[in-house]
């Protein structure tokens, strides 16, 4: 079991909205996750109401945001800001995601693992 892991927006949005495509694909993840503590950057939480809220309603914004605190420790990520603008700065792709480079620098700092579809991450943070 490993010590932690970090859940991205992508893989909490995929998980509990049932007509998302990679709905099966976290439910399979969430699993092999049950028995590991599960952590959510409280920035990526912010990143969570928005995009819920856009894309489904307020509503399902404030209760998965509810489910989130309940379920998960949220981690601030005052300790290595700087590391996260150094990361952040140091692409320079068109819509490089700050909230992706927070998980990335955080999970190496604390040593988790990063629960996510996203491309953007090494496959050796990936949680699966």
């Amino acid at each position: 079991m490993m010590n932690g892991v970090l859940l991205d927006c992508d893989y909490i949005i995929a998980l509990s909205i049932h007509t998302e495509t990679a709905h099966a694909r976290a439910k399979a993840l969430h699993n092999i996750l049950a028995q590991t503590p599960r952590f959510t950057l409280r920035i990526v939480s912010y990143e969570l109401a928005t995009v819920l809220s856009r894309k489904y309603s307020h509503q399902t914004a404030l209760e998965l945001l509810d489910i989130i605190k309940k379920e998960t420790a949220l981690l601030d990520i005052d300790a290595f800001e700087h590391d996260i603008w150094s990361e952040f700065n140091s692409h320079s792709k068109k819509s490089t995601s700050f909230f992706d480079c927070a998980n990335l620098v955080a999970a190496k700092h604390y040593g988790f693992k990063i629960a996510s579809f996203d491309a953007f991450y090494p496959k050796a943070l990936l949680a699966a």
